[in-house]
Formats: C-alpha cells, structure tokens, sequence
C-alpha cells in the first residue's frame, strides 16, 4: 500500500493563527528591521510503497529527519488519510571504550572493554565487524570475558527506542602466553607457545619409535618465566 512521506528536516511547529496586524507570528524579520526572514527548504515528497509485511526500510539519510506520513487514496473507495509526524532519531554515538589485557594474577576475568556505559547492551566484534555478539555491561562499565589478543569493536545495540550505534574505533586487547612441553618416552619432544584460554592446535605428532616399545607423548603446561 502506497504511503506518502514529506521530509521537513526538524519537529513540527504549527503556525500561528494571523491576527490582522499583519505579524505572521513566526518570529521572522523583513527589510524594514534589518533582518531576514529564516528560509524554509522545499519540502521533499516521497511516495512509497509498503512490502507485504506493511514496512517500508528507514534509509540511512533519514535519520534525524522529520516527516509527514500520510497513506494515499486509490480515487474508488479510499481517501487520504490525516498527515501524522514521524520523527526519526539519529544513531547512538560511537563509543570509546579503553581496554584491559588479561591480567596473568587473575587471569579467568580475561581482558576487559571498559568506560561504556553502565547495564547497557553493546555489540561486540572482533573481526571488523563482519560479524557480532551482544553484551552487557555491568554497574561500572565493563564488559568482560573477551577472548585476547583480539582487536575489537563496538557499538551501542539496537533496541525498542534507538537504533544500532555508530562503530567505534578499533580497540586492541592482549593477553600472556603459556608454554606446552611434550615429552616422548621420558624426553622432551618439542615445545608449543600458546596464549591463556586459546585452543592449543596443531598437537605435534608422536615421533616415529626408536624401538619396539609402546611410545607415549605426554604434555605439561607452564607459564612463561616460571
């Protein structure tokens, strides 16, 4: 069904009724004063149409505009209907968190995004944006658990009254790492560098037998410096 939307750029004011001076009310100078009178932009029509689910997609250049929606007549058995103000907010900000590696004395917290706002959903990314998973800070500010070393990216979340944020900047996060010993038949074999909570992958192969006994590879896990 076909809507039409005219874009004014701001909230309705309604005019003033005119009272015979011949001040129109609207707070507008003329020559006489030495002001101008503030110019109103051409309003822009739009007429669209409604997919089958009733909605029509808000495009990015909406946004922070004002609008007069109205549902058009077909000249059989439908008339226009009243114009309505449709108002569209602006995104959330982009927000600037700061971040926290993984702290080695207490490192199962993982590292931090910090100096968000308080009990507030974001979406977080850590491959560009490409794709994203929503968390939700806590009394101070912070959002924890975050696998590290990451590069990062958030945005305010989507909800009942606001759109999806605008992105941050990018936000690099570190963390430590252990070192895997595997030992063949009472020998070291080889060792791995892996960071703290990271899936160790490949596991080195068991060495070809020295002899005909049973060959047994073992790992032991140790913290660098330790």
């Amino acid at each position: 069904m076909d809507r039409e939307l005219t874009t004014y750029g701001g909230p309705i004011e309604e005019d003033e009724e005119d009272d015979g001076s011949g001040d129109s009310g609207d707070g507008g100078g003329s020559a006489e004063d030495g002001t101008e009178d503030e110019e109103v932009p051409d309003p822009t029509v739009l007429t669209l149409t409604a997919g089958a689910d009733g909605t029509i997609p808000i495009k990015e250049e909406w946004l922070g505009k004002g609008f007069y929606i109205v549902r058009k007549g077909n000249d059989k058995d439908r008339t226009m209907s009243p114009a309505q103000e449709l108002n569209i907010p602006l995104r959330p900000d982009a927000p600037t968190p700061t971040g926290e590696d993984v702290d080695p004395s207490n490192p199962t917290e993982l590292a931090k995004l910090k100096d968000l706002a308080p009990n507030t959903a974001y979406d977080v990314s850590s491959d560009g944006g490409k794709t994203w998973a929503t968390k939700t800070t806590d009394g101070n500010g912070v959002i924890k658990g975050l696998d590290a070393p990451e590069t990062y990216v958030v945005r305010v979340s989507a909800t009942d009254t606001n759109f999806k944020g605008k992105v941050s900047g990018e936000m690099e996060l570190g963390s430590f790492q252990l070192t895997v010993t595997f030992m063949a038949n009472g020998e070291k074999h080889q060792e791995v560098k892996v960071y703290y909570a990271r899936k160790l992958t490949p596991v080195p192969a068991v060495p070809p037998k020295k002899d005909a006994g049973d060959q047994i590879l073992a790992g032991t896990w140790c913290k660098d410096g330790w």
